[in-house]
């Protein structure tokens, strides 16, 4: 589970700031607490909690694939 330092973050992560890039596998936040990939908006990859800075991916399938 990824989780984003208070340091880095402050008091919480922004809704809708989230963007991660790996190679191919590009992750965005959707404002509501949803982790997607912006190529398949339909395609839920976990969680964000904003105000704990705690990525949660949930759909590993999804990951692997890239």
């Amino acid at each position: 589970m990824p989780t984003i330092p208070q340091e880095i973050f402050g008091e919480q992560i922004k809704p809708g700031s989230f963007n991660f890039k790996n190679g191919l596998l590009n992750l965005i936040d959707d404002s509501n607490g949803n982790i997607i990939d912006p190529n398949y908006t339909t395609v839920h990859i976990g969680n964000i909690i904003y105000s704990h800075g705690i990525v949660v991916l949930t759909d590993q399938n999804a990951i692997i694939d890239y």
